[in-house]
């Protein structure tokens, strides 16, 4: 195998990462870990991102696999209130496009 399939195989079996207190800024950072479809168990505690508005539903929609999130677990509620922030942004950025396209 080339050294990148290896690299691969060796990330997809992640469950577990923790991330606390590295300074991640932006939800962009979480989209990054989107290509891990093991990841059971996120910490993410500590860093100025956890501050941001819709954090909790943006990571539990953006990692579906999440089974605990900052050492609690994920319940129904939160998978449906981070179902339901998906679709409001999403709605809100059909709209964002629709007004650029008018200008």
């Amino acid at each position: 195998k080339q050294w990148y399939q290896r690299r691969v195989a060796i990330t997809a079996g992640i469950t577990t990462l923790y991330l606390h207190g590295n300074q991640l800024m932006s939800l962009n950072e979480v989209k990054r870990l989107s290509g891990l479809p093991g990841l059971r168990t996120l910490t993410l505690h500590g860093n100025p991102l956890e501050a941001l508005d819709g954090y909790r539903q943006f990571v539990l929609g953006t990692l579906p696999s999440l089974k605990q999130l900052d050492f609690s677990s994920v319940t129904k509620q939160d998978r449906a209130d981070a179902e339901n922030w998906k679709k409001l942004c999403s709605k809100k950025m059909k709209m964002s496009k629709k007004k650029k396209a008018a200008e």
